[in-house]
């Protein structure tokens, strides 16, 4: 992993998760395709703050778990279906550095849609960029 994504708040994730004085707190799964958080609240306290370190102008890094995982849920991970606190994205791999620069953050479109003369907003979640040209661009709408 370059430098400049290193510094990045998903290369300091990884680099959080992939750190084995961590482990007790947050790891790999064991298929290396996910991540799982087994103390949030020593991860809040003690390991986000060491690997993030936070300044006032930096409104982006989380402050504690739940922002975490709102950031994480920003980004495009998902929530595993297990007895753990486990977070996986395809990008996010064990072993595998690199791909985590096709990670990207998800925008919300407002767009505007007419209803019995009423104007409602609707959000349009963008999940990825398309990695080639001829890939279409997934939605989630809600």
């Amino acid at each position: 992993m370059d430098s400049v994504l290193r510094s990045t708040i998903l290369g300091k994730t990884y680099d959080m998760v992939d750190d084995p004085s961590t482990d007790s707190t947050i790891s790999w799964s064991e298929s290396g395709k996910s991540f799982i958080v087994w103390n949030p609240k020593e991860l809040s306290r003690d390991v986000i703050p060491r690997f993030f370190g936070f300044r006032r102008d930096e409104t982006e890094y989380p402050r504690n778990f739940s922002l975490f995982a709102k950031l994480l849920n920003r980004y495009g991970f998902r929530r595993v279906d297990s007895e753990e606190i486990e977070f996986a994205d395809h990008d996010f791999v064990r072993g595998e550095p690199d791909l985590v620069r096709h990670i990207c953050k998800r925008k919300i479109v407002r767009k505007r849609d007419t209803k019995a003369g009423k104007d409602r907003l609707r959000k349009i979640m963008v999940m990825r960029k398309p990695k080639r040209k001829n890939m279409k661009k997934h939605y989630v709408l809600f």
